[in-house]
């Protein structure tokens, strides 16, 4: 099993004709877009894009321990296969902000049982593959749910950043992100 989740990781991470990091951060705004949907006009996703890597985070509903293990440990389950108004669907392009950098991190605040647990998980690509601890803590009732995912850049991902890559990127971001509900910022 272990070789073929490489082998599909290598492929769903390969062979894109724009640079990775242009998929890796589009993948990541389609699924907050998605995440933010139940916010209406209150949803929000905040884009944050450096030399290192990039974080997306939204104040969507966040997902409980057992959404976070599913949703971040098969590739082919999204959560969103019942939801027609939701981009994808298929569990597919997380992949390629979980697995195609250096190092990725995704925390998320729910509501379970009227108190707010806020749970995370970590790792390398390699990480991901084999194991990963999830760590779950209660916070405090006023702590807004949110998800944030975070992805490293590997050092080849860095250098295909530098100049005008970067601006460029950006720039696309902002014009296919117009329809997008609440506040894109940087």
């Amino acid at each position: 099993i272990g070789q073929n989740l490489r082998h599909s990781a290598k492929e769903l991470t390969s062979g894109y004709t724009r640079e990775l990091p242009a998929i890796m951060v589009r993948e990541a705004i389609a699924n907050a877009k998605d995440a933010i949907a139940v916010k209406g006009q209150h949803g929000r996703i905040h884009v944050d894009i450096n030399d290192d890597g990039f974080t997306i985070s939204d104040n969507g509903n966040g997902m409980s321990r057992d959404e976070l293990e599913t949703v971040f440990s098969d590739l082919h389950s999204s959560g969103k296969t019942d939801d027609p108004d939701a981009t994808g669907g298929k569990g597919i392009g997380k992949a390629t902000y979980m697995l195609g950098g250096e190092h990725f991190k995704v925390t998320t605040v729910k509501e379970i049982n009227g108190k707010k647990i806020r749970t995370t998980m970590e790792g390398t690509p390699e990480d991901f593959m084999e194991h990963v601890d999830v760590k779950e803590e209660v916070v405090p009732d006023s702590t807004e749910t949110f998800t944030s995912i975070t992805t490293k850049f590997t050092p080849d991902q860095v250098k295909a950043m530098a100049g005008t890559y970067a601006r460029n990127m950006y720039r696309d971001i902002q014009s296919n992100s117009r329809d997008l509900p609440g506040h894109l910022g940087k």
